[in-house]
């Protein structure tokens, strides 16, 4: 006769004992990585047969011919054995696929999951590698995962020294929103770093610093020139021996700006210090034959002033050149390379043929941009984006990472170094120990020695011309001024960046009659001749057309020629296009370029870099033209006239 049924409870309790050893598997699935997935994936196995078995026999009527105990016993055993061993093996075999199939099934259903927001503040001279080394990682990310990369990074530039001040007060919002505040910060040096973190805000709540790759600043010499050196040896010499070896073998020397560019800046300080006294200061003399060399280069290439990445811009737009330029070794193999540079070379090409390429000479006293990777933690940091930024840092130390580093130009870490940084693109692949890093100088040093470069350098010569055509009058939305009225403001503040030794005058046009009418006269750069300046602007009424060409022929005419003392230079502000032209762009910049004369353009309104000739105008002669809202001309004006002439 069969006997009753177990009670319910017996049959729930044998449920949950299932679905506790299905999670058990669940957690195991995939080859298990660590003993806890294996002990899980064991007793998970266990615990379903047994539940398994008594859930099935609880099931069945009980007989009176009950099994003897030792032979359940021994059946449960066996048929738990096998099923540990199946499951195992199930696991072992599929289980990486299955978790794979899963996840491209669900990317194919859903779709991809929004991808984690990192911001990357990168250097206006190292934007165009950190934009190759951020694609390469998403694209890593995305082959890893069915096409969806796991963080979407956006790249921005800005120069270290603002960056370092916005670090320091919190990074206010107050571009709105032109400059984000950065989850990670690709500066080309930790000089830049130590700087920016001496203090602290309550926002910046944590740092995380990780040097991932190097790149010696070298002379980098165009392969002709190179070819006449008597020895061939490209390392060993001093800065001032390359300086003096340059002068004996007629090459022009251009340097990058030091007060916008981490290379100048750096070249600058070995040119005036001693490796062995880093403290001590060349002599005012030597600092100004320094200048001097460095500026009659300058002058001789129309090399904008400037970053690296415009010199070599410049010097790629010019085609053949004798000069030989400051840069770091990164930014000279991606030249050699045809690769984008960044401001107008934001195009690759294809790679230079070796009797057209810059070869490079290591000087023994360099210094070696460090590249570090800064991870930065705020306040509202989520844990994605931690997750993110630690990732991305992970993988450039990783083989694949250090790879596209090499690809990038640079040095990484614990890799044999090769092509691009070879022989072909101009460089020394195998220095190894011969090339040691130079302590990089402490900021009182760097401040000391932009200080003195100040004090050694040319004196400047400054004629500015503003465009006081009716277009001038139009009301400015939001500023509560006219055009004119907004300029007029930004020229008078950024006089005040010449220095005692500078000359300036001021002109606008159209006069009545002529193309021009000057203000203040050319003449020394003090007090009394910014007040008269003010004075001047505050009698003008815009009115008339716009008679751009003539108001620059006459302005280079007037200004005079750069020499080794003084540096002369045209800006010229512009809403307009020439409404009556009589000279060709060509023949203005030609002109401008026999009388070494530098031509900024800041564009405004209907003016426009791009359409009118005017970049071609500026770059053509070294200066640089520049695309400005109404509103923000006065902030233009300053920026150009703190970047070139520095301040007293």
């Amino acid at each position: 006769m069969p006997s009753d049924p177990p009670p319910p409870l017996k049959r729930a309790l044998y449920l949950l004992a299932g679905v506790l050893a299905t999670v058990a598997v669940t957690i195991s699935t995939g080859t298990p990585s660590n003993p806890f997935r294996w002990v899980a994936l064991i007793i998970g196995a266990l615990i379903l047969v047994l539940s398994t078995t008594g859930f099935v026999s609880a099931g069945k009527p009980r007989s009176k011919d009950r099994q003897r105990p030792r032979l359940r016993i021994r059946r449960t055993v066996v048929l738990a054995g096998l099923a540990v061993l199946i499951t195992g093996t199930l696991v072992w075999a599929v289980g990486p696929r299955a978790a794979g199939w899963a996840e491209a099934a669900g990317v194919w259903w859903s779709g991809c999951d929004h991808p984690t927001m990192v911001r990357v503040l990168a250097t206006p001279e190292g934007v165009e590698s950190t934009r190759y080394l951020v694609e390469e990682y998403q694209r890593h990310t995305a082959g890893d995962h069915h096409g969806c990369p796991t963080a979407r990074m956006y790249v921005y530039s800005e120069p270290p020294d603002e960056a370092r001040e916005r670090l320091l007060s919190g990074w206010p919002n107050v571009d709105g929103g032109a400059y984000p505040r950065p989850d990670l910060w690709l500066p080309d040096s930790t000089l830049h770093v130590s700087e920016a973190l001496a203090g602290s805000t309550d926002s910046l709540v944590g740092v995380t610093t990780t040097v991932v790759a190097s790149s010696p600043i070298v002379l980098a010499v165009p392969a002709g020139e190179a070819a006449r050196e008597v020895d061939g040896a490209r390392h060993g010499r001093t800065w001032s021996e390359l300086l003096a070896m340059a002068g004996e073998h007629g090459w022009g020397i251009a340097r990058p700006d030091p007060v916008a560019s981490t290379v100048g800046r750096l070249a600058t300080v070995a040119l005036f210090t001693g490796e062995s006294r880093p403290d001590k200061l060349a002599p005012l003399s030597r600092a100004r034959a320094v200048e001097q060399q460095l500026t009659r280069g300058l002058d001789e290439g129309h090399y904008t002033l400037g970053t690296e990445s415009s010199l070599l811009c410049q010097h790629r737009r010019e085609g053949a050149s004798p000069t030989a330029v400051i840069v770091a070794e990164q930014a000279m193999v991606r030249f050699n390379q045809g690769a984008a540079l960044g401001g107008r070379c934001t195009s690759a090409g294809g790679a230079l043929p070796e009797e057209q390429i810059l070869t490079a000479f290591y000087p023994a006293d360099t210094f070696t941009l460090d590249h570090p990777v800064v991870a930065i933690r705020w306040a509202d940091t989520s844990t994605a984006q931690r997750e993110a930024t630690d990732a991305f840092t992970a993988w450039l130390r990783s083989p694949q990472g250090r790879a596209v580093l090499l690809t990038a130009g640079l040095r990484p870490q614990r890799t044999t170094i090769s092509d691009p940084v070879s022989t072909r693109f101009g460089a020394v692949s195998g220095l190894g120990s011969t090339l040691k890093a130079r302590a990089l100088p402490a900021r009182q040093t760097v401040e000391a020695v932009l200080a003195a470069q100040r004090q050694a350098a040319r004196h400047s010569r400054v004629l500015l011309v503003l465009d006081a055509s009716g277009s001038m009058g139009l009301a400015v939305p939001g500023a509560g001024a006219t055009r004119f009225a907004v300029a007029a403001a930004g020229a008078q503040t950024a006089l005040s960046y010449l220095g005692e030794r500078d000359e300036f005058g001021l002109w606008v046009y159209p006069g009545s009659p002529g193309a021009v009418r000057p203000l203040v006269p050319i003449g020394p750069a003090g007090p009394a001749a910014r007040r008269a300046a003010a004075r001047a602007l505050g009698t003008v009424r815009p009115a008339g057309p716009t008679p751009l060409d003539q108001a620059v022929k006459q302005a280079v005419r007037a200004v005079g020629t750069s020499d080794d003392t003084r540096g002369a230079a045209v800006v010229i502000l512009t809403d307009g296009q020439d409404q009556d032209p009589s000279l060709t762009e060509g023949a203005l910049r030609d002109e401008a370029r026999d009388r070494r004369v530098r031509v900024f353009v800041v564009a405004v309104g209907a003016a426009s870099c791009s359409r009118q000739g005017l970049a071609d105008l500026a770059d053509g002669t070294g200066g640089a033209c520049f695309d400005a809202e109404p509103k923000g001309t006065d902030t233009v004006l300053e920026d150009l006239f703190r970047s070139l002439w520095g301040g007293p």
